[in-house]
């Protein structure tokens, strides 16, 4: 086995070194730049391209660089054409294997342009307004499909998603990598049923969204709740549903993306690890509390600052399922009740109502405190007035 790899890799350096030469003539002579896009999950494949086109945007009147972004196998067909119309996107999925084999070698030069995200690009996502938009046909689709699933003509709604293992244990998407090592991000749709409840009383449908979920909505007979997840999807509708809603009610799972590329009003449930927040202006979140297992206290977050849970630097290893096994400690999900009361704070955002004044210092206060690293930090979304109504002790010293 050990042979056959070192084999591949021998035959792999070779065939780079052979395109490397094309790379750096096109570049040369095009004063060109190339990037590969992520484009095997959602989140990057949205994230870091949009943050990309609202970079471009704010740099407008300054010389713009000539970039090549390259997608061979994008997790979502419709994304990528969506965002080809405003971006120089090519999809091609021999460019995208000759790039791959090339890459050793121009990582020397300086023909490669990174597009990731840190995911605290906060004017980025404040001062440069949405560019992605629908085609008139494929808004006339948009809306056919969601009159197939019951909606009529005038009616609206909103998504909600949880994020499970489902998608990632499915060996096409996983890639052959283990991605258990986060499954503290996940967290129950069932704790959703009160904030769909809430929707539905308003007149409202509740969209359950997703792609590959683990478990469908049990014992649901509500026709204004709809599981799109288990009964619907399809690679249009995932984009079209999120982009369109009333508002978005998401997690730190890469789907938040769709309704922020688009402009949507979006909140953030079940937020960890806390080295950002959610990033754009028209957005709220609310945090996982976490538990001493010991004790079965929920521990405040000056202790969890201590801990370095909010430091750049020491934080990132919070970002894996063992920190906390090491460290005793449990996220602890939000509960159907602080869901119920974000999914009320989002219609009250939605309907232009400011928080009370006391809210309001207390949501800029908790960016001074724990996000005092980040410049631009009063740019972005807004802890849930609610949260903190219920957790203020918890969240504040």
């Amino acid at each position: 086995m050990r042979i056959r790899s070192i084999i591949r890799l021998t035959l792999e350096r070779g065939l780079g070194c052979l395109v490397f030469p094309l790379f750096l003539v096109v570049g040369k002579i095009g004063n060109i730049r190339f990037a590969h896009l992520r484009d095997e999950r959602i989140g990057h494949l949205v994230g870091n391209t949009d943050l990309f086109g609202r970079r471009r945007i704010l740099n407008s009147d300054k010389t713009q660089e000539n970039i090549i972004l390259i997608s061979g196998y994008p997790c979502n067909e419709t994304i990528i054409n969506i965002m080809k119309r405003q971006l120089p996107i090519v999809k091609n999925r021999l460019l995208s294997h000759l790039y791959k084999l090339a890459l050793p070698f121009m990582k020397k030069t300086n023909l490669i342009k990174s597009v990731q995200m840190n995911t605290n690009e906060y004017r980025e996502f404040s001062e440069a307004g949405s560019y992605f938009t629908f085609t008139p046909d494929e808004e006339n689709e948009g809306k056919r499909k969601l009159i197939d699933m019951g909606l009529k003509k005038d009616d609206w709604f909103v998504s909600f998603h949880a994020r499970d293992s489902g998608y990632l244990a499915d060996p096409s998407n996983s890639q052959g990598m283990d991605f258990s090592y986060h499954d503290f991000r996940n967290s129950r749709i069932e704790n959703c049923y009160k904030g769909m409840e809430t929707v539905v009383n308003r007149g409202g449908f509740a969209l359950r969204t997703g792609s590959l979920v683990t478990q469908p909505l049990l014992d649901n007979k509500n026709s204004h709740i709809i599981d799109y997840a288990t009964e619907y999807g399809s690679d249009f509708l995932d984009i079209y549903i999120n982009a369109n809603c009333k508002f978005f009610i998401g997690n730190t799972s890469g789907l938040f993306h769709i309704p922020k590329a688009f402009g949507t009003p979006y909140a953030m449930a079940n937020l960890i690890g806390y080295l950002h927040i959610s990033p754009q202006p028209n957005s709220l979140f609310i945090p996982k509390l976490i538990c001493d297992k010991k004790s079965g206290e929920f521990i405040p977050f000056e202790n969890l600052k201590k801990l370095g849970l909010f430091d750049r630097k020491t934080g990132v290893a919070a970002y894996r399922t063992k920190f906390y096994e090491e460290h005793g400690l449990e996220p602890i999900e939000n509960t159907d009740y602080e869901i119920a009361e974000l999914v009320e704070d989002m219609f009250d955002l939605t309907s232009g109502l400011e928080a009370d004044s006391e809210s309001m210092e207390l949501q800029r206060l908790y960016k001074d405190i724990y996000y005092n690293e980040y410049p631009d930090r009063h740019d972005a979304g807004h802890l849930a007035p609610s949260f903190i109504k219920r957790h203020q002790t918890i969240l504040f010293p």
